[in-house]
Order: structure tokens, then C-alpha cells, then sequence
């Protein structure tokens, strides 16, 4: 057989790995668009991907097609689904009804996750299968391992491409070249003239779509805020910035959550929010605000020295049209606030935290024992760290009780003096030394504070704290919320799913309580032994992605922000796999045993996890840890299609293996576990989960050796 190196056979296969993580990519960053951020929709969009991808190669090594036609049709489907399923999630919100800045319920976001990505993905699964086949029929040696590597290498590309590139060219844009490219390699790859003349005409086509990109974003890009007219849309390394006007009002999205209106639209407790924070501080002259940039026009029209406002996308702060000029001294800073107030420095007399409660990790980490510490040091004697949590004057829903419950719990552990003014807005103020003022003397600072917010008296003052005494209960024993464990995050999550679905909530609240150990005796007894490679593989895929997803995550809690680091991540895991793909397809070392790849692999997830459970790792270390899992699940893989005989032909099975126990993962630790159950937990269940094939390669000899 031909040496397995860089020959032009690996090409196509490459140029199908660029193609695939660019879609890919693109189509998680429109999804977290759409569903407006929240992690639980990466999970779903992934194990959509996953579950195509897997059900495509299964069904392309099942095919009765030759390798010549099957492998050109697989990229030639790639690039014809790409474009139209990224149209699709601009136009689900059309379609569904939804009114701009509204949230998709977990079920829609479930349902947008497998018409969107489930398609592209069991094309791309359909590439590898096909393209194996298509190896094996060149004579190229270890066709399922070069094929692995080649579409990796491809995927590192794509990745590094799509990271560096990523403000250069709109969705539309990136989409139609990772079609463009798929066609090309679906063009090199046919031999036929009459396949080959429909390629050509798609790849004439793409290239029509990219210098239109512009005009056909704009136009798109409203069909996710219908009734509204898109001023102008800009994309950052954070997220995505659109400016659209309904009614006379101008409102600024972030990633689809409505951040600032112009003209002003602060509310009730918008003010109380404010006038609490300033007159529960002592002298308050300079204020922090974190996020909430529908309290930065109000902040700056009160007597203050000087205003700092926290914000990571600098896109984002020239959105936000700056006020005029107030009393106040406006100082903007574009990094992330939880960073911002971890690095030291300055103290203020106030920090209001106007990041959205605890639905996601990136706002859950705002809402942390870490970080209220952290905020604690930064304050002034007498300054205050002030929340608005959701409430209610009348009957409490019983998620808002939990959520306030934690919260409340979480402060009195960071601060000793604390007080919390119930109402439609629950108030929380942690104070830094003296206690909080009663509400009778927060009354009496007000007549001299001469506080300027247009709909609040001292009389609406007295009565809005006479209420919020009214409400005052003790909350039930609630658990601490911290980054690693995020109690609130799950509390956050029932609450967000209540107000969209209450049947969601419940079923979500239910399997939240089922102890990870419990899906790992269940997956324990699954009869693989007897067909041990494909079950592997699919513990191999299971604990690769459910260590991306943690490594992901992580990097979340550390820095802030997924949407930037989504590509980055992906790319070095992808690196990792074609790294090690190719070293144990092409290893001189002898006999390499899998179960030697096995137990490496166990003793990963362990050192994951211990790490994880010891100490806190820095953001570059996942970045790190996606490129070791990589490295380990090519160089398994590999193993274990050479360890079988006919290994084109059995590719497809065991990649479609491989695939399904990574969506199994995606779903199981990116949407239950790591909000359930936090890091440590989930990395114990992934080390567990991957001790389960261990014995099957313990109790057999020299036959499973790959020479």
C-alpha cells in the first residue's frame, strides 16, 4: 500500500476538516445568538452535530455506493447545506413568532439545535466514512487514520482561520467559503464529468454569495428582529452588536439580549436600584457599574465625582450612545468586569452589578462567593456591592424563592453586614464594615442626597421599603454558589425555563437530581464487550467531549466569554487529534497496545479531575487541556480502526460510534451535569465514564496489538 503521508489523496479530506469546523463554528455562534448566550444551547447544538454526524457516517459505510461516488457526494452535500442551515437560524425566530430580545424556550432552542445542525453534521460524518473508503480504494496505508488526521489538520486551518478572521467577514461570507472550499474538494475528487459540472456551477454560485454577503446579512440579519429595522450590525471577538429601531426607540442587542435603549427607558426599580445603592453607601463618589448600561444615563445625572463603567466588548461601548453630559465623570473600560475587579486597585464607594441573574456561567460567576470577595476588597469603608434579583410583591414563585435564597446565603458568607429589600425587584446590598442603614435612615439621607431619577419621591421611597419589610422572610437553607459548584446556576436555569415552559422546568429539575454515578452504572451496563471496539470508541468520544465541554466551560468561568474562544478551542483540540492520529498511525515504536492509549486516557481524566477538585486552573490551561484530550482520542481512535481488519470499510461504524458518544456527552455534562453538579463532579463522572472499556482490553492478549 502507498505511504499514508502528505499526498494529494489527503487533500480533499483536509479541505473537508477547513470547511466543517468553519460551519460549524459559525452555525454555535448564531445559535448562542439566537437563544440569546446560554450555555445549555452549545450543548444541544453539539449533540445535534454529533448525533448527524454519527447517524451520516453509519449510513455512508452501510451504502452500497462506490467509494468513488459516495465520498464526492458526501462533500458535495456539505457544501450545499452549509449556507441554507445558517438562513434557517436567522429565520427561526421569524418563523416561530418571537418578538425581538425574546427568549427561546429550551424545547425550541432543542428543536432549532436538530434541523440546524444535525443536516451539516451527518454530511460532514458521511465525508469521513466515505472518505476512508475512498483511502483504502487508492491503496493509501491506514486509511482510517490518515483520513482522521487529514481532517483534522484540515480542522486546525479552519479553526485558526476562522479565530483570526472572524471580524473580516459576516456570517454569510464565512459560511459560502467553507461551502466554496467543499465544493472545490467535491469537484478534485469526482471523476465524473457530469458531477463534476455541478460542482463547478455550486462553486460559480458561492462565489456570487461572497461579494453579495454584506447586503444579504443586513437583510437576514432582521429576520431575527422582526418588526424592527436594523441600523447597523458589528461583530467582535465577544459577540455580536445590532442596533435596530421600532416605534421611535433605538435598542442596542448584545449576542440578542437587549442591553441599552435610547431614548432612556429606566424603570421603577430601575431607580430604586440606583437610589438604594448610592444611599446605603457612605459619601458615595465613585461608582462602579458592572454591565447594566440601562443605568449608566441615570448614573451620571447624580451628584457623584466620577462614574466607571465595566464593559469586555469595546464594540459594544460605541453602540451605546454616550450620554450627555451629566454631574458625573463617565471613565469606560473595555475588559471584563469579574477580571476588572480581581486585578485591584482603585476603590469605590459603590459597585452595581447589572449583569442578568444566574442563567448562564458567564453571569453566574458575577453572583459567586469568589467573586463577592473579590468586590469586597475593592469597596471603600462604608461602600456597598449592590444586586437586582428577580421578585415579586405578591405570591413568590418558588424558583425566584430558590434563586434569592442562594444568592442571600452567598452574600452573607462574603460580607457579615448585609440587608436585602424585597419588592418586584429584590434589592441586595452587601456592605464593607458597618451595618446597612435601617430603612428609616435611608429615608432621612434621601431629603439631602438630592438625588435626580424622575418617578422616585421620598414618600414613593418609604413606601417601596415599607413593602419590602412587609415581604421580609427568612430564607430556607440554601447552598453556597461558588465558580467551581454554581448552586445558583441550576436555581437560575429552573427559573429561565419556568417563565418559557414549566413542564421543561420540571423535567430539567428532575434529572438535575439524579447523581452522575447513576448514568455511568446505567451506560456500565450496556452489553459492548462483544462488539468492544465500537464500544470504545464510543467511551473514547464520550469522555473526549464531556472533557472539551468542562474545558470549555472553564474557560467561561475564567474569562468570561465563550463566543470568542469557541473556534480557538476547537481548534486545538482538533489539533491535539490529528496530532495523534498521525503519530499512532505512523509510530515506528513497536507494538503499541491500546489498552496503553486506554489507561492514558483514564489517568488524563483523572488529573482533570484532581486538578479541578484541588485547586483553581488559570483560562490557558483548558486551552491546554482541549489539546491533550485531542491528542489522546486520535491516537485511540487510530488504535482501534487498525486493531480490526478491512479498515476502510469499518471506519464508518466506529466513527459513527465514536460521534454518538460525544452527542450522548454534549447533552449529559454541557446541559445537566456541569450546571447540576459543577466541574469537579462532572470530571469525575468523564474519568469514570472512561474506565468503563479498561477491562475489556485488560482481559485479551497480543491480538489486540496494533503493529
Amino acid at each position: 500500500m502507498r505511504n499514508g503521508g502528505m499526498i494529494p489523496e489527503l487533500a480533499p479530506l483536509a479541505a473537508a476538516g477547513f470547511a466543517t469546523v468553519v460551519a460549524q463554528t459559525a452555525l454555535l455562534r448564531e445559535i448562542i445568538v439566537v437563544c440569546q448566550g446560554n450555555e445549555l444551547t452549545v450543548g444541544l447544538a453539539l449533540a445535534g452535530w454529533l448525533a448527524g454526524g454519527a447517524a451520516g457516517s453509519w449510513s455512508a459505510s452501510r451504502s452500497g455506493r462506490s467509494p468513488a461516488s459516495g465520498f464526492p457526494l458526501a462533500l458535495s452535500l456539505l457544501a450545499l447545506l452549509a449556507l441554507p442551515a445558517l438562513l434557517g437560524v436567522r429565520g427561526f425566530k421569524l418563523a416561530a413568532g418571537l418578538l425581538p430580545g425574546q427568549s427561546v424556550s429550551p424545547g425550541n432552542a432543542a428543536l432549532l439545535a436538530a434541523v440546524a445542525m444535525a443536516p451539516v453534521g451527518a454530511a460532514a460524518g458521511a465525508v469521513y466514512a466515505g472518505g476512508a473508503r475512498w483511502l483504502e480504494e487508492r491503496r493509501v496505508a491506514r486509511p482510517a487514520g490518515s483520513a482522521y488526521w487529514a481532517e483534522a489538520a484540515g480542522f486546525v486551518a479552519g479553526g485558526v482561520a476562522f479565530t483570526m478572521g472572524a471580524t473580516l467577514l459576516p456570517a454569510i461570507g464565512a459560511v459560502a467559503v467553507a461551502a466554496l472550499v467543499a465544493a472545490a474538494a467535491a469537484l478534485c475528487a469526482e471523476p465524473r464529468p457530469g458531477v463534476r459540472i455541478a460542482a463547478a456551477t455550486l462553486i460559480v454560485v458561492l462565489l456570487g454569495v461572497i461579494p453579495a454577503g454584506g447586503p444579504l446579512e443586513r437583510t437576514t440579519m432582521g429576520w431575527l428582529f422582526p418588526g424592527s429595522t436594523v441600523v447597523r450590525t458589528a461583530e467582535s471577538h465577544y459577540g455580536r452588536t445590532v442596533v435596530a429601531a421600532a416605534g421611535g426607540q433605538t435598542t442596542v442587542y448584545h449576542n440578542g439580549w437587549p442591553v441599552a435603549s435610547r431614548p432612556d427607558a429606566l424603570t421603577p426599580e430601575d431607580e430604586t436600584t440606583i437610589a438604594l445603592g448610592l444611599l446605603c453607601a457612605d459619601r458615595p463618589r465613585r461608582v462602579l457599574l458592572l454591565g447594566g448600561a440601562e443605568l449608566l444615563p441615570a448614573l451620571m445625572d447624580q451628584d457623584l465625582g466620577s462614574v466607571t463603567y465595566v464593559e469586555v466588548d469595546p464594540v459594544l461601548i460605541h453602540a451605546i450612545a454616550r450620554p450627555a453630559a451629566g454631574r458625573a465623570a463617565l471613565r469606560t473600560v473595555p475588559v471584563d468586569g469579574r477580571r476588572f475587579i480581581e486585578a485591584g486597585g482603585e476603590r469605590f464607594d459603590a459597585i452595581l452589578v447589572g449583569i442578568p441573574y444566574t442563567a448562564t456561567l458567564s453571569t453566574n460567576r458575577y453572583y459567586t462567593v469568589e467573586f463577592m470577595t473579590a468586590a469586597r476588597r475593592r469597596l471603600t469603608d462604608g461602600g456597598v456591592l449592590v444586586y437586582g434579583m428577580p421578585g415579586a410583591e405578591t405570591a413568590r414563585d418558588r424558583y425566584k424563592e430558590a434563586l434569592g435564597a442562594t444568592i442571600e446565603a452567598t452574600m452573607a458568607r462574603a460580607f457579615e453586614q448585609h440587608a436585602v429589600f424585597r419588592g418586584n425587584r429584590d434589592i441586595l446590598i452587601g456592605r464593607n464594615g458597618s451595618p446597612v442603614p435601617a430603612a428609616g435612615a435611608i429615608v432621612d439621607r434621601s431629603a439631602a442626597a438630592g438625588l435626580r431619577l424622575p418617578t422616585l419621591t421620598r414618600e414613593s421611597l418609604r413606601h417601596r421599603l415599607a413593602i419590602a419589610q412587609g415581604l421580609a422572610t427568612v430564607p430556607s437553607r440554601a447552598s453556597l454558589n461558588h465558580d467551581r459548584r454554581p448552586a445558583a446556576l441550576v436555581a437560575g436555569l429552573l427559573l429561565w425555563q419556568s417563565v418559557l415552559s414549566r413542564g421543561t422546568a420540571r423535567a430539567f429539575k428532575a434529572a438535575s437530581r439524579v447523581h452522575p454515578l447513576w448514568w455511568l452504572v446505567a451506560a456500565a451496563l450496556i452489553p459492548w464487550r462483544r462488539r468492544r471496539r465500537e464500544g470504545t470508541a464510543f467511551s473514547a468520544g464520550a469522555a473526549a467531549m464531556g472533557l472539551q465541554m468542562l474545558c470549555l466551560w472553564g474557560l467561561q468561568i475564567r474569562q468570561g466569554d465563550l463566543y470568542q474562544w469557541l473556534a480557538a478551542s476547537n481548534a486545538l483540540f482538533m489539533a491535539g487529534t490529528a496530532l495523534g492520529a498521525y503519530a499512532a498511525a505512523r509510530s515506528a515504536a513497536g507494538r503499541v497496545r491500546v489498552i496503553a492509549v486506554d489507561a492514558a486516557f483514564c489517568a488524563w481524566a483523572g488529573l482533570f479531575l484532581l486538578v479541578n477538585t484541588a485547586m483553581t486552573a488559570a483560562g490557558w490551561t483548558y486551552l491546554a487541556g482541549s489539546a491533550v484530550t485531542g491528542i489522546l482520542l486520535g491516537s485511540e481512535f487510530t488504535l482501534l480502526a487498525a486493531a480490526g481488519p478491512g479498515e476502510g470499510r469499518t471506519a464508518g461504524p466506529l466513527y459513527a460510534a465514536d460521534l454518538l458518544g460525544g452527542a450522548l456527552a454534549a447533552l449529559w455534562i454541557g446541559a445537566l451535569a456541569m450546571p447540576a453538579w459543577g466541574l469537579a463532579a462532572s470530571a469525575g463522572a468523564v474519568a469514570a465514564i472512561k474506565l468503563i472499556s479498561l477491562p475489556w482490553w485488560a482481559l485479551r492478549g497480543a491480538t489486540d496489538e496494533c503493529r
